[in-house]
């Protein structure tokens, strides 16, 4: 079924040679129904069979049996001419099924079994009855058993991959499903706003498992090798959780999983650090700023810790400790921004610098 011009009408499609022609019925006069060919879509192999799976998902069988699910692309304008080739979503090597080929009707039962050698021909590769859907699934008949194979759902798809610990490729695919750029999607119901919110508490769910999963595995180590090993999950968990707005998480349960980790902490303050540096986030809670920028100084980082306060709103923070670290290591451009941004004063870093350090001339900072 395709929607065009407000109402629905049926598309049909069928396969010969290479191509897959589809025409579109319309069925607005009660007295006859017209067709029109909509578009051909043609396929690097010959086919043999082809069954519709959704509405936009076709499954087709090529002559060496394999067979290849594909989707049918609408156009962006919502029009009916909407249909072009697309790569393959998957392919299925069908040759232990043995499928059953020809039938009475190729064979020619009723009449002896005279038939001409082109009708014999055909029958060798015609298997009309031996695949056919309901719903989605695909039913096969082989030589010794009907075999079924079936489209999985958006979080079955999630799930195998979270099964197989391939977390990151998870997560990606999870993504494409928030955005709607996914391709054969199934089971992802209702308006955009209500599958943007399944989806992201899908992605939640799954980023606090993965996040768990890999704190406990490295509980063990040191320090220093347990932030290396944690540092994928944490950047990973920074980035998507900005993206769905959701700092309350990261902020909230995410922060409570790695409490008891020191490497897994640290690794969760560099990925905030990165995401302060690249202007994705400007508000930190006050524990996690401080733990933040008392790292960097720890670490000699002083380029950065300057360069966080600078994208930073540090209305939130302890702004006397702030300044006290500026001036202790000469971060001036943090001082001046610090106090015009902060205290609204623009004239006492010009006038008199820590323990008596005058400033006669340097950038400074004006809102």
């Amino acid at each position: 079924m395709v929607c065009a011009r407000g109402r629905v009408q049926p598309l049909l499609a069928f396969c010969r040679g290479h191509v897959v022609h589809f025409f579109l019925a319309d069925c607005s006069s009660p007295d006859e129904i017209g067709f029109s060919k909509l578009r051909e879509l043609s396929l690097p192999y010959d086919l043999i069979g082809l069954q519709w799976v959704t509405s936009r998902v076709l499954a087709v069988l090529d002559c060496h049996e394999r067979l290849h699910v594909i989707e049918r692309v609408l156009s962006r304008d919502g029009g009916t001419d909407g249909v072009m080739c697309v790569e393959d979503l998957q392919t299925l090597d069908l040759e232990r099924v043995a499928l059953v080929y020809n039938s009475s009707h190729f064979k020619s039962l009723a009449t002896g079994g005279n038939v001409s050698q082109a009708l014999a021909l055909v029958g060798e590769r015609a298997c009309y009855q031996s695949i056919c859907n309901y719903s989605i699934q695909i039913f096969l008949l082989g030589l010794k058993a009907v075999h079924i194979l079936s489209l999985t759902t958006w979080k079955e798809r999630i799930d195998l991959l979270v099964h197989r610990e391939h977390w990151q490729c998870a997560l990606e695919l999870a993504w494409t499903f928030y955005q709607g750029t996914a391709r054969a999607v199934y089971g992802l119901a209702g308006n955009t706003e209500k599958r943007k919110a399944m989806v992201a508490d899908c992605m939640i769910e799954l980023l606090l498992q993965y996040v768990a999963d890999t704190v406990k595995k490295n509980e063990h180590l040191k320090a220093q090798p347990a932030e290396k090993a944690c540092q994928e999950v944490m950047t990973m968990a920074v980035d998507y959780l900005i993206l769905l707005g959701r700092q309350d998480v990261l902020f909230g349960t995410v922060w409570e999983l790695v409490s008891g980790n020191s490497g897994a902490r640290a690794s969760l303050l560099s990925a905030l650090g990165t995401a302060v540096l690249a202007g994705r986030m400007r508000t930190l809670p006050p524990p996690a700023a401080r733990e933040l920028l008392s790292m960097l100084r720890q670490r000699g980082m002083l380029a950065n810790l300057e360069a966080c306060l600078l994208q930073m709103d540090v209305t939130a923070l302890d702004l006397q400790q702030v300044l006290d670290i500026c001036w202790t290591h000469g971060l001036y451009d943090a001082i001046f921004y610090v106090n015009n941004t902060g205290m609204n004063d623009y004239i006492s870093p010009m006038q008199v610098g820590h323990a008596g350090v005058g400033l006669s001339s340097h950038r400074y900072w004006l809102n």
